[in-house]
């Protein structure tokens, strides 16, 4: 979908995409097309979301789901935007790769009403590891977008569980929300922005982690990550 951000006109080839956190995995699908087609050289993937104002904050409370003093297990709500420039790379070209992706539809819901089984994230991370061509095994790190809700972290461990291969590692696990708060859409952007940071830093895990993500909703997505020196 075409439109204008902060005034200006965007490309024909821009597409907005009302995703939330696990948006991630259907701008990475435009985004590949975009490029594989030669329609463009670069893309500038931006997310940009708000918990911080009286509707989200009310709604948010009123299913007792906002971290306060008389609920820990809760999240904090955020604001923030983030943007990244891709582009297709040769695979011996030095930096962060994107070299796989996922997505899945999970059926348990976080208010309780459906248990989960993981079945979306599982499903996401298959497909991520297998477009990768990597398994658990070759993971140094995984980042989440856990806000601090139960459901989530148990999400992605019963998925992660179901993956793993026999006697493989547990990889490190960062997340981001424990300094921005909840961001929604924002967040999958803003963990390929840090990464790229990261992993060229002599405080880096290692070459090779995944990304994954939640909504509400029972969206699941996953990116495997790869740097290259």
């Amino acid at each position: 979908m075409s439109g204008s951000l902060l005034s200006r006109q965007l490309s024909g080839q821009s597409h907005i995409i009302h995703g939330g956190r696990a948006g991630l995995t259907p701008a990475l699908e435009h985004v590949w097309h975009t490029l594989s087609k030669g329609l463009c050289r670069q893309v500038l993937l931006i997310g940009f979301d708000s918990f911080l104002n009286a509707q989200a904050i009310n709604h948010y409370l009123e299913q007792d789901r906002l971290l306060v003093s008389d609920n820990s297990d809760g999240f904090l709500p955020g604001e923030a935007a983030a943007a990244v420039l891709l582009e297709l790379g040769p695979a011996y070209s030095p930096g962060v790769h994107i070299i796989g992706w996922g997505k899945g539809e999970e059926p348990g819901r976080v208010d309780g009403s459906v248990p989960t089984r993981s079945m979306g994230m599982t499903a996401a991370l298959r497909q991520a590891f297998k477009q990768a061509g990597v398994n658990c095994n070759d993971l140094d790190f995984r980042i989440s977008d856990q806000n601090g809700e139960s459901f989530f972290v148990t999400d992605a461990v019963n998925a992660l569980t179901r993956v793993a291969e026999d006697g493989g590692s547990t990889p490190m696990v960062y997340t981001t929300a424990d300094c921005t708060g909840e961001v929604g859409a924002a967040t999958g952007p803003l963990m390929l922005a840090w990464l790229y940071h990261l992993l060229q830093g002599q405080d880096s895990p290692g070459d090779c982690g995944v990304i994954h993500l939640a909504n509400d909703g029972g969206e699941r997505s996953a990116a495997v990550v790869q740097y290259r020196s």
